[in-house]
């Protein structure tokens, strides 16, 4: 191990992160030049982003910048490029304007290849302590990946993804470098101008939907998803993703996921997917109600309320002219939505719910064989809230094709009472039980005089 060097900064005017920089920049022997870098190293080892600015405003990443090129280019010791790597990532713990600075004043022409030249060195000649090297470089580009111009210049340069797939597909690669290389992707897809390119790429995608299926790591995973959900908010790439089964295939498999941030991710990505109309009745048949039946548990049953909420919501953007049978006619999905509007414990589930049973509910008229479904439904009315269901009733009321239907359940006939002269009920939900059960009067005695 080389020595650390001696000289005091606090013995000079200059201050203390100027003049480590300085004894880099000075040094040009491989042993002055591992010196300068252990005494960095030493310095620089903290978690205070104020410091670490100051670190980058003397210059501290682009010396480090400019001696791992030197590295890599005089073939320097595996030594010297694994201890640059670690203290550039720590330079880089630095303010989110510093970081975005940084990079801008060096620009990716400069940057990027380094970067791809390193990852080059730790997989192709291997190195010592190589996963070390790779897992800073990757934080260093996790930390660029944040900042929404460098992210569009990491993401437009072909190479650079390329080298940065070769990271998540390296079958040696710790876990941690996998989850770091995976949120850097993550953080590129987040980019409004990036969406397009990445989803084009010819293999990242098949890669990301690997890992989400099979990596054992919950936070690799969700990122993975969350890859799949930041594309999904393009319109130009909604449509061919779920033209790609395996997209589908493997968001619904993670709805059931044992991390509650996957599950929650799942969800939100069909959510995204279901924003083109194109995609709505595909995806509502999907595996045969495979993935209906993943959005109606999801909504109904899981623990977690984020998760809930995604999956209503993704609900109802699948509500569509064409999709009205197949969401009617799934079994207990109705139900479920009532459910969730009456009975989930937080308030924006509950309205998100409740908007979705409501919009479904009014594109269901008899005689559509999914009718009977929506009266079952109804006629489960919860004593903790009323309201939602009773407006809907009264809103079937209004359409003189349900009124008969409806007169004819005794489940309907009997919610409406019991909202209408229970002890229980709000006033609002009382209000529409009795305008419901006098317009079924009305109707009935309309049709007696008809005959």
């Amino acid at each position: 191990m080389a020595s650390i060097i001696t000289e005091n900064p606090k013995d000079n005017n200059e201050s203390p992160e100027k003049i480590y920089v300085q004894q880099l920049t000075r040094a040009v022997a491989e042993t002055d030049r591992l010196n300068a870098i252990v005494s960095l190293r030493g310095e620089f080892d903290h978690w205070d982003a104020d410091r670490h600015d100051r670190e980058i405003a003397a210059g501290a990443a682009i010396a480090l910048m400019q001696k791992l090129g030197y590295a890599l280019s005089v073939q320097g010791s595996d030594e010297e490029v694994v201890s640059i790597c670690s203290v550039l990532e720590m330079v880089y713990r630095a303010s989110s304007e510093k970081v975005a600075s940084s990079f801008s004043s060096m620009g990716g022409t400069i940057v990027l290849p380094l970067m791809i030249r390193t990852i080059d060195r730790c997989i192709n000649d291997g190195i010592d302590n190589n996963e070390s090297a790779i897992l800073n470089i990757v934080k260093v580009l996790s930390c660029f990946s944040r900042e929404n111009d460098a992210a569009v210049e990491m993401a437009h340069n072909e190479e650079f993804m390329n080298s940065l797939l070769r990271v998540v597909n390296e079958k040696d690669a710790t876990n941690e470098v996998k989850l770091m290389s995976m949120r850097t992707i993550a953080n590129l897809s987040h980019a409004k101008n990036n969406m397009e390119k990445i989803a084009q790429h010819p293999c990242l995608l098949e890669s990301v939907i690997d890992i989400a299926a099979n990596n054992a790591c919950d936070r690799t995973r969700e990122q993975a998803v969350r890859i799949i959900q930041n594309l999904a908010c393009s319109s130009v790439n909604q449509v061919p993703m779920v033209q790609n089964d395996k997209i589908l295939d493997v968001l619904v498999e993670l709805t059931s996921d044992l991390y509650e941030k996957t599950r929650r991710g799942a969800a939100r990505a069909l959510q995204n997917l279901a924003f083109a109309r194109k995609n709505r009745l595909i995806m509502a048949t999907y595996g045969d109600g495979a993935l209906l039946e993943s959005l109606v548990r999801l909504a109904s049953s899981d623990e977690y309320e984020h998760a809930r909420l995604q999956a209503t919501k993704a609900l109802e953007n699948l509500i569509n002219h064409d999709t009205i049978e197949v969401l009617g006619s799934h079994e207990g999905l109705l139900e479920a939505l009532a459910a969730v509007a009456s009975l989930d414990g937080n308030e924006e589930v509950r309205s998100k719910a409740a908007n979705a049973f409501k919009r479904l509910a009014a594109k269901i008229v008899a005689p559509m064989k999914c009718h009977s479904n929506l009266l079952k439904a109804l006629s489960n009315v919860a004593d903790n809230d009323e309201t939602v269901l009773a407006s809907v009733i009264l809103r079937q009321a209004t359409v003189v094709e349900n009124c008969a239907a409806m007169d004819q359940d005794p489940g309907i006939l009997e919610a409406l009472a019991r909202i209408a002269y229970g002890p229980k009920a709000a006033n609002e939900a009382r209000e529409y039980a009795v305008k419901t059960l006098q317009m079924l009067h009305e109707n009935r005695l309309a049709m007696m005089r008809a005959i």
